[in-house]
């Protein structure tokens, strides 16, 4: 970050010591400092959705947990463990003739189940999105890659937000004429994690390739920091 958007505050404070008739002035400085790190992702997560119609709320129901199970098999297949498949919902809705939600004749149901996916080798995407295709998945939304790391790398974001506080007081106080003396105070500003999302929704035709390129999962924690400073020896 560049000089000119770091804030430091020099605030002279008089103090006086409980039984003493003395009073110690000491300044402080006040400075954000900032952590990043960057690393490549190592897992896409995806839903999908199956709806099925049906005449009545059972034969709904039963067309599409029969397309699951199958589904469910070809994931199993595919080589996707057990975690990496969650069921997330599960719906029955009517279906009225004049095709609007007023109470009118129903003509028959949708039964549709959504689930949530995790693919942890990012190079068979294309795979997955044909596998789809041939389940006959009638949604696809909110890709986004992330990482099974992000507890490790926002942990180096904040220890480099501290290291980069103290190393700009540090400067600041040498240009001064001082130096820093021991931490007064520090808390966390903001802590946010970047990625790309692939959020639209459609229906699919034809075979697909991979349309999407991964790139970076960027973690950033800034902090801010409060030292007190003393005249350099």
């Amino acid at each position: 970050m560049k000089l000119a958007y770091v804030l430091i505050f020099l605030i002279l404070s008089s103090f006086a010591h409980a039984g003493e008739g003395e009073t110690t002035n000491f300044a402080t400085i006040t400075v954000e400092g900032t952590g990043q790190t960057v690393t490549t992702p190592d897992v896409v997560r995806l839903g999908w959705t199956l709806s099925e119609e049906g005449q009545t709320a059972s034969q709904a129901m039963s067309i599409m947990t029969k397309k699951s199970a199958k589904l469910l098999d070809k994931l199993k297949k595919f080589g996707l463990e057990a975690a990496d498949v969650v069921s997330t919902d599960v719906r029955l809705s009517p279906v009225y003739k004049d095709n609007n939600y007023q109470r009118s004749e129903i003509r028959g149901f949708v039964a549709s189940s959504s689930l949530k996916i995790s693919l942890r080798d990012l190079d068979r995407l294309a795979e997955l999105y044909d596998l789809a295709l041939q389940s006959g998945v009638t949604e696809m939304y909110g890709v986004t890659f992330d990482t099974t790391e992000r507890d490790a790398h926002m942990t180096e974001a904040q220890q480099k937000a501290v290291h980069n506080a103290r190393k700009k007081a540090e400067l600041y106080a040498k240009e001064a004429g001082m130096r820093v003396g021991r931490l007064l105070m520090m808390s966390e500003i903001r802590e946010t994690s970047g990625f790309q999302m692939f959020a639209a929704r459609s229906s699919f035709d034809g075979e697909m390739a991979n349309p999407i390129a991964s790139g970076e999962l960027t973690f950033t924690q800034s902090i801010t920091a409060k030292y007190e400073i003393e005249p350099a020896e």
